[in-house]
């Protein structure tokens, strides 16, 4: 009885509080719960939705839609993040940065890519090869990119969390004889490696603004 009074309590306070979330984060009211858009930039959004982006949503994250093939999507959305954020510097653009699979419209991203990639024998899928620590290195590298010359606040990264399953397509063509823990060991490493080279660069700008 004394616990669950205890607890409601806790979550009659946390009701009438506003929640102040950690820097570089959309600010946290149960007055307005912050809102998050997942839209495809195709070859540009027109100026009333990039507005209405802004001052709808907290969160926005810009794929590649229905970008024409063999054109980089990478500046289409450093000018979307500027455009939104035109209309609402609070609003936090995110960049969509897929932790898994080779997604051709990000040109100017692969054009860098170390060496090869590996490829499911059962559907052709390429995908990164994410054991190899300079592959690791080139894909948080890339997420780093993403703050610094795509003017976005941090990164989407897509299949994270199910490409590291047993019998995914991305466990598939690393050979299902090869660890699944491996493969998660590694898929945490480049996303903290990633994180780190990102806090660098806010920690960075932080300090030439005080300059």
């Amino acid at each position: 009885m004394r616990t669950a009074l205890v607890l409601q309590v806790l979550l009659l306070l946390s009701a009438l509080a506003t929640v102040h979330a950690g820097e570089g984060y959309p600010d946290f009211s149960w007055d307005h719960v912050p809102l998050y858009a997942h839209v495809g930039v195709n070859n540009g959004l027109t100026t009333d939705q990039y507005k209405f982006l802004a001052t709808n949503f907290d969160l926005v994250m810009f794929t590649a839609g229905y970008s024409k093939n063999g054109v980089p999507v990478e500046p289409k959305v450093a000018d979307a993040a500027i455009a939104v954020k035109f209309y609402n510097p609070l609003t936090k653009v995110l960049f969509y940065w897929c932790a898994s699979v080779k997604k051709g419209k990000w040109v100017d991203s692969l054009s860098t890519y170390p060496g090869a990639y590996l490829i499911d024998p059962d559907t052709g899928t390429e995908y990164y090869d994410i054991l190899r620590p300079e592959v690791r290195t080139w894909w948080a590298g890339i997420a780093a990119k993403a703050v610094i010359n795509y003017n976005c606040g941090g990164i989407f990264p897509d299949g994270a969390a199910a490409a590291c399953r047993e019998g995914a397509g991305f466990h598939r063509a690393y050979g299902e004889s090869n660890s699944i823990t491996n493969l998660r060991n590694a898929m945490i490493d480049m996303l903290q490696e990633a994180n780190t080279k990102i806090l660098n660069l806010t920690d960075f700008f932080k300090e030439f603004q005080r300059t």
